[in-house]
């Protein structure tokens, strides 16, 4: 009895007993775009129409009847009785069905309306049909039947954005970018720059001056430590050289020990020694002086300073003589 009392409080309060990853008891359980459904977080469906992403995938109404629907074609002008209906654009996608429902306007033509020519009789049209536009150096004008339902042009008016999209329509910008944004990759930058009619896209690529990018949105630079590459140091017996990394860019590698265990005068290279004499210690006796072979500091050998023997004369070519007075 107890384990069933148990097992019902863990079902009814799973914060109680520990929830596993993706159940939940109500939506804010839940991460965005997703709601709580018989205990598990369910990804939200696309709801046509309210222009909301809601399965957050930076899209709206994707799949729906209107997905892709633009309304920029209304109906042309028709007599309805004696009055003239006109069409305004752009129209509205309905959700449900995916067509394009246009506002209309009515007027009455006072000498009754053409059915065949869409507009009212009596008139000296100067365009149509209602509605119709046309588009010049980036000011547009539109087709409008005034109060006797006679047609002419209205005056025109500035494009939003200053150009024209083709005779009948403005154009409109789609910016690719943001102002001063940049985009790096295998060493070539590109920058977000404006076109002819002030529309936002990506420049021409370019190459990055050192050859590489530090990150997504901007060239890398080489901050060179040595020069040229192959260079060599040495210090306490130790040497290291100047070397290239993956990006080309010049730095000193880690020390390595020198073989002989010290540097050259200069500094630049592990030191060599020239032996003298060898082995240390062996000695060398002419004209009655002897001198020995030696270390230096950096274990070289070489002669030391000749000295007198003390009797005066060498007994061979290697050690003094001594004299053996009776």
């Amino acid at each position: 009895m107890k384990h069933l009392f148990l097992l019902v409080f863990c079902v009814l309060s799973a914060a109680a007993c520990g929830s596993p990853e993706g159940q939940c008891q109500r939506d804010e359980d839940c991460g965005a775009c997703h709601s709580c459904t018989f205990g598990v977080c369910e990804l939200d469906p696309e709801i046509c129409g309210d222009g909301l992403d809601n399965d957050c995938d930076g899209r709206i109404d994707e799949g729906c009847p209107c997905d892709g629907v633009v309304c920029d074609q209304p109906p042309a002008a028709e007599c309805v009785g004696d009055e003239l209906r006109s069409y305004r654009a752009p129209g509205s996608c309905v959700p449900e069905t995916g067509e394009c429902a246009y506002d209309h306007q009515d007027t009455l033509c006072p000498l009754g309306c053409d059915a065949e020519a869409g507009a009212c009789l009596g008139c000296d049209n100067r365009c149509s049909p209602v509605g119709a536009s046309e588009c010049l150096d980036g000011q547009i004008r539109t087709c409008v039947a005034d109060a006797q339902g006679c047609l002419d042009w209205s005056a025109y008016a500035a494009c939003e954005v200053g150009f024209c999209e083709s005779a009948t329509a403005c154009g409109s910008c789609e910016d690719a970018c943001n102002p001063g944004q940049s985009r790096c990759a295998d060493g070539r930058i590109r920058t977000c720059e404006a076109d002819e009619h002030g529309c936002l896209v990506w420049g021409p690529e370019s190459d990055c001056e050192d050859g590489f990018c530090a990150d997504e949105s901007r060239c890398g630079t080489c901050d060179d430590r040595c020069e040229p590459r192959g260079a060599t140091q040495c210090a306490a017996g130790r040497i290291r050289s100047c070397e290239a990394d993956e990006h080309g860019c010049l730095g000193w590698g880690a020390y390595a020990d020198c073989a002989s265990g010290f540097c050259d005068q200069d500094g630049v290279g592990c030191g060599d020694c020239d032996d003298r004499c060898s082995p240390a210690g062996a000695t060398d006796c002419a004209a009655g002086r002897i001198r020995i072979c030696e270390a230096d500091g950096d274990g070289c050998l070489d002669w030391g300073e000749y000295t007198d023997c003390d009797d005066g004369f060498c007994a061979d070519g290697q050690t003094c003589g001594v004299c053996e007075n009776p």
